[in-house]
């Protein structure tokens, strides 16, 4: 007896720790067409020291998701998600993730996946064939004709017109305005800008990690020469010589970046402030070698 009892206990408190899925409801209509929106209800148990991030977008070519509603209650929060498809025949839904945020750590809350039935947009009392009325035969007057000409004519009118400008444009050549400032300069204004953006705040660390690897690269193109912007981490590394002051910090900040980038790790925020920090001290110990050379 003793036994079965500790045997009890032991799964009830192991079984929570593998039942990880979001519960969630399925509110759609009986027959479901090819566009239609349907809904699913998912409840979160509410936090106060957490925030919890909705997704923005599914991962999925068949559904997209059109819009999120949340609902606080007394001890959750139930988010209302509005989707489409835009297939017909059963389609997979993959699993749905909401981020939960709490003291600098995020983890991840999923649904599990599910299907849905799609019909064609067109019932049958749609697609039945009917007799279509002959043509009727149109006779236009003077005043018709005269009012055909007119626009015509205005085409013509403003044809001729555009055509000119171009001829301006073209006889007056642009100046163009050259950037002359030095490289570290110019990288170092694009990151101050992607600092006010306040992108890690707002929890886009996809497009976060994007731009801060984008600062390094157009640097190394300003620099050092290199087309880092249209190359791979790969490809700089290929080319970047062996001994390049900086090369390791370097290849470690893009291949971070990478990871966030293209597989979509959750990335550690104090982590993502020590390369942003790393890359700006970087940046300024080019201005304190500019000085040196004016002095």
């Amino acid at each position: 007896m003793k036994k079965s009892i500790f045997i009890i206990v032991i799964f009830v408190l192991i079984f929570p720790l593998y039942a990880t899925n979001l519960p969630f409801k399925l509110i759609k209509p009986d027959s479901l067409y090819i566009g239609q929106e349907f809904s699913i209800e998912v409840q979160i148990g509410k936090d106060e020291q957490a925030i919890v991030i909705p997704p923005k977008r599914l991962n999925s070519n068949d559904a997209v998701l059109l819009d999120t509603e949340v609902s606080e209650m007394q001890d959750l929060y139930k988010y209302f998600l509005s989707i489409a498809v835009f297939d017909t025949g059963k389609v997979d839904i993959p699993s749905i993730t909401f981020y939960r945020t709490k003291e600098n750590k995020v983890d991840s809350l999923s649904t599990a996946s599910f299907s849905v039935w799609v019909s064609s947009s067109l019932s049958p009392a749609d697609s039945l064939i009917t007799d279509i009325k002959a043509a009727q035969k149109v006779f236009l007057k003077v005043y018709d004709y005269l009012i055909i000409l007119l626009f015509i004519a205005i085409i013509i009118i403003i044809y001729i017109a555009i055509k000119a400008i171009i001829r301006k444009k073209r006889a007056k050549p642009e100046l163009q305005i050259i950037d002359t400032r030095p490289a570290w300069e110019k990288a170092y204004e694009m990151l101050l800008a992607l600092k006010d953006r306040q992108l890690l705040e707002l929890n886009e660390w996809i497009d976060y990690h994007y731009y801060l690897s984008l600062v390094l690269r157009y640097f190394l193109m300003y620099h050092y020469g290199m087309k880092a912007v249209e190359m791979t981490t790969q490809e700089i590394t290929d080319e970047m010589e062996v001994d390049l002051p900086a090369r390791i910090d370097i290849l470690k900040l893009l291949r971070f970046c990478d990871q966030i980038k293209f597989a979509k790790g959750i990335p550690n925020i104090n982590e993502s402030k020590a390369y942003e920090q790393w890359l700006e001290d970087y940046l300024l110990s080019f201005q304190i070698e500019d000085v040196g050379e004016q002095s």
